[in-house]
C-alpha cells in the first residue's frame, strides 16, 4: 500500500508540474511560423483569431499633419493659431471634425488623445536656429494672421505639412521605433496586447511610413505619382484611413519610382518595392522568432531606403527650383522651393545615418529663405554643388540625378 500510495502521490505531483507549465506557457507563442504576407496583415501569436498589427496612434499624426498643412493652406482669419496649436497638441475635441474626411469623419473615430506635440524631435533645427515645436508655433501664429508666404518668400503650407512629415514621422519611424529593436522583447506578450514589444514598434515604425496595408498589391508608381493614394480594398464603400490609404512618405516613394522609370534609372528606382518589402519581411523574421541579426538586417534596410528616400525629394525639389530659376518668373520658384527646404528638414534627423556632415553642409547652404532673382546665378550654382555632393555621399547614379 506505501508503494501504490508513493506511486499515485507521484502522478499526481507530474499532473500538476504539467498543468502549471501549461498555464505559464499559455503566455508564450505557440511556434505558429508564416511565410511573408503580401499584405501588411499578421495574426497574433498569442491570441487566436487576432491581428498582431496595431498603429492607430501613428495614423492619427499623419492625418494631424495632413490636417495643418490645409490650414495652412487657408490663410484666412478662420484659421486661428488656437486651432493649429490644439490639432498640434491633442488632436481636437472628440467632435471636432476632420478637414478631409474618409471612413473617419470626427477625431473620436480613431483616439483624440494622440498629439504630434509629444512626438516631435527636440534637436534645434539646422539653419532655423529653434526647436521644431518653437518654429512650428511661429508659422502657426503667421498662418493665423493670413500670411501664405512670408516676408522673405517662405511658403508656410509647405514647410508646415512636409516639415512635420520629418521632424515627427520620419523621426519616430527611424531614430525612435526601429532603435528599440535591438532591445526588444519577442517572446511574451506585451502587457497583455496580442503583440510583442518588438512586433509592435516595428508596426509603429511601418505607420509612420503611412503606406497602406495592400501597398504592394493595389497599387502602382504610376497610379501614387497622379495621387491616387488610397483603394477600398474591402468593398465596403469608404475609405479607412487606418488600411486603406497612402500618407506622404508613401506617396513620394511612388513619385520618385515613377520618373525613374521614364527615364530608364537601374538603381534606386524601387523605393516603393523595397521599403514595403523590407517592412514584411522583417516582420514576418520578428513573427516567426528569428535570429535578432536577420530582423535587425531587414530594420537596417529600412532606414537606409528612407534616407535614401528623403535624399531623392531633396534632388527633386532642387531639380525643380533650378528649372525655375531659369525660365520662369519669380513667384513661381517660391513653391518648390519650400518643397525642398521642408524635405531638407527630415535630413538631421534619422539618428542611424553615416553622412550627417555631409547634410549638414548641403542644408546650411540652401539657406532659409528663397534667393533674390538677382542671386539666381550664384544660387544655381551652390544647388548644383549640393546635388554633387549628395550624388557622392550616397553613390546615386547619373541617370537618377537627372530623373528626379
Amino acid at each position: 500500500m506505501k508503494g501504490l500510495l508513493k506511486t499515485i502521490m507521484l502522478l499526481m505531483s507530474f499532473t500538476i508540474i504539467f498543468q502549471a507549465c501549461s498555464e505559464e506557457a499559455s503566455t508564450e507563442p505557440d511556434d505558429n511560423s508564416i511565410t511573408t504576407p503580401t499584405t501588411y496583415d499578421f495574426p497574433s501569436r498569442f491570441v487566436d483569431g487576432e491581428s498582431s498589427v496595431s498603429y492607430t496612434g501613428q495614423v492619427v499624426r499623419n492625418v494631424l499633419i495632413k490636417d495643418l498643412k490645409t490650414l495652412a493652406s487657408s490663410g484666412t482669419a478662420a484659421t486661428d493659431s488656437a486651432t493649429m496649436t490644439d490639432l498640434f497638441r491633442n488632436g481636437g475635441g472628440s467632435s471636432a471634425d476632420l478637414l478631409s474626411p474618409q471612413l473617419q469623419t470626427k477625431w473620436s473615430d480613431f483616439n483624440n488623445t494622440k498629439n504630434l506635440s509629444g512626438k516631435i524631435a527636440s534637436e534645434e533645427m539646422w539653419g532655423f536656429g529653434k526647436t521644431p515645436t518653437n518654429q512650428m508655433y511661429e508659422w502657426f501664429a503667421m498662418v493665423a494672421g493670413g500670411t501664405l508666404i512670408t516676408e522673405d518668400s517662405l511658403e508656410l503650407n509647405q514647410v508646415i505639412g512636409k516639415g512635420l512629415s520629418g521632424v515627427v514621422g520620419y523621426y519616430q519611424g527611424t531614430s525612435v521605433y526601429m532603435s528599440k529593436i535591438d532591445t526588444d522583447d519577442n517572446s511574451t506578450a506585451d502587457d497583455g496586447d496580442p503583440y510583442t514589444a518588438m512586433e509592435h514598434h516595428w508596426d509603429e515604425s511601418f505607420g509612420y511610413f503611412g503606406a497602406a496595408r495592400d501597398y504592394n498589391v493595389n497599387y502602382t508608381d504610376a497610379g501614387l505619382a497622379s495621387k491616387t493614394v488610397s483603394y477600398d480594398s474591402n468593398n465596403d464603400g469608404s475609405i479607412d484611413y487606418k488600411t486603406e490609404y497612402c500618407f506622404d512618405w508613401a506617396y513620394y516613394a511612388g513619385k520618385w519610382d515613377n520618373k525613374c522609370a521614364s527615364a530608364g534609372c537601374t538603381s534606386d528606382n524601387d523605393f516603393t518595392g523595397t521599403i514595403m518589402n523590407a517592412y514584411l519581411e522583417g516582420r514576418t523574421l520578428i513573427h516567426n522568432g528569428a535570429v535578432l541579426d536577420d530582423i535587425l538586417a531587414k530594420r537596417d534596410e529600412v532606414v537606409d531606403t528612407w534616407e535614401r528616400l528623403v535624399v531623392a525629394s531633396v534632388i527633386g525639389y532642387i531639380n525643380s527650383v533650378i528649372g525655375k530659376m531659369s525660365s520662369t518668373p519669380t513667384q513661381s520658384i517660391y513653391h518648390s522651393w519650400a518643397e525642398m527646404r521642408a524635405f531638407a528638414m527630415a535630413l538631421q534627423y534619422n539618428s542611424f545615418s553615416d553622412h550627417a556632415s555631409v547634410l549638414l553642409s548641403a542644408v546650411t547652404d540652401m539657406g532659409i529663405a528663397p534667393p533674390a532673382p538677382s542671386d539666381y546665378a550664384t544660387y544655381t550654382t551652390t544647388l548644383n554643388s549640393i546635388k554633387t555632393s549628395l550624388q557622392g555621399a550616397y553613390n546615386f547614379a547619373d541617370a537618377n540625378m537627372s530623373a528626379w
